[in-house]
């Protein structure tokens, strides 16, 4: 075990950066403490102090969230904080600093995580792999005295959520994640997650394996997300297993919140450097929980004609029955309509990996077809 320390201190993934690096530098905590005064040991240790000194500012927001912006990562980088914490004496200089990024990580994890206790999916994230929330939470309290409380508004991760009693919509505003680290990022700006009484209604769709292919292809795509595609384009060129060509983060995002209501507004330009005839998409979501109604409005102007679908991904247990007046979501004792007004509807297939190595089949609602633009579609959530 020594041998590894000393191996694992010459060739730190500094190429790599990101949550390697923080990774790193939690075996070199581990290691420096265990090994105590032997050898090398108490230079590891501070050699994995350094990098979280270092890195925290770099890949720990202002709003507590993980830059690379998936809720799995996060929940693992946020054990290994709380990790180091428990190792380290409460006298020790590094000690409030520490304390104070596990306060606002819990917080941000805490937000992300539905009343039922599933994390949101958002870009490469799967339910297998960190611990839950509350397993986490409970952990964190028993190192340092902590009372997270859930919120509404992460600015610099660009998440926004409408929580109450009743409806959980958590909606991905920012961008894909930092220009030089986007191995984990998914083209989904604008999607979002909802769930009613703790149950998975409308769903990301979360990730199936790392290995390039065509599952991987899928689950990055904007077509695999609660967002619009224009042309069958995607928002971002996402290849290879980790890789991201051309990406354009949104702009004039805003989220406001009065008296159980909420409104989040934003723009994407991408898609006219990505296909053209200056295509710009806006997307308006409201909220309002004394009406339990969600209402989404997507504006897509620019020049010519083009094919623009907004999908909505649903979970794998909800049931499905389009009639007149629009189409009802049902999954246990719960029920839920949308209203998609004059817009061309369809059904198609597609796929929900809340685990790796789990594909289960699901339904996504389509809605769109071939139109002049500019064109809107709009459509309504009562529950």
């Amino acid at each position: 075990m020594y041998q590894q320390g000393a191996y694992l201190a010459r060739t730190v993934e500094t190429h790599l950066l990101g949550n390697h690096l923080l990774e790193n530098a939690r075996a070199l905590v581990f290691a420096g403490c265990f090994f105590g005064e032997q050898g090398e040991a108490p230079e590891w240790l501070e050699r994995g102090l350094e990098i979280y000194r270092n890195q925290t500012p770099e890949q720990i927001l202002e709003d507590g969230g993980h830059f690379e912006r998936s809720p799995m990562y996060h929940a693992l980088m946020l054990e290994g904080y709380v990790d180091v914490l428990n190792l380290l004496p409460e006298g020790h200089p590094d000690w409030p600093w520490l304390a104070q990024t596990v306060q606002e990580m819990s917080e941000f994890l805490l937000s992300m995580t539905h009343p039922g206790g599933r994390i949101a999916l958002f870009n490469d994230a799967t339910r297998n792999e960190a611990c839950s929330t509350d397993e986490l939470l409970a952990y964190a309290r028993c190192v340092l005295d902590l009372q997270p409380e859930r919120r509404s508004c992460f600015k610099e991760t660009g998440y926004y959520i409408h929580g109450s009693d009743d409806a959980y919509l958590i909606i991905d505003g920012g961008p894909i994640g930092p220009d030089y680290l986007p191995a984990h990022a998914h083209a989904d700006i604008f999607s979002y997650e909802l769930s009613l009484d703790g149950l998975l209604f409308i769903v990301d769709t979360g990730v199936h394996e790392y290995e390039a292919g065509d599952m991987r292809d899928y689950v990055r795509s904007t077509r695999a997300h609660n967002t619009v595609c224009v042309d069958g384009a995607d928002q971002a060129e996402c290849w290879d297993s980790f890789r991201v060509a051309r990406r354009y983060p949104p702009r004039d995002v805003s989220f406001t919140q009065h008296a159980g209501r909420c409104r989040f507004k934003g723009c994407f330009d991408g898609y006219t450097q990505l296909i053209g005839d200056q295509i710009s998409h806006r997307r308006c979501i409201e909220a309002s929980q004394s009406e339990c109604r969600i209402t989404i409005e997507d504006s897509v102007t620019g020049e010519g004609r083009h094919t623009v679908e907004s999908r909505i991904h649903l979970h794998p247990e909800v049931r499905v029955q389009q009639k007149r007046n629009g189409i009802v979501l049902e999954r246990a004792d719960q029920t839920l309509r949308i209203s998609t007004g004059d817009s061309t509807v369809r059904f198609e297939n597609g796929w929900y990996c809340p685990e790796f190595g789990l594909r289960e089949s699901n339904t996504v609602i389509v809605l769109g077809d071939d139109h002049p633009l500019p064109t809107r579609l709009r459509y309504s959530i009562r529950y």
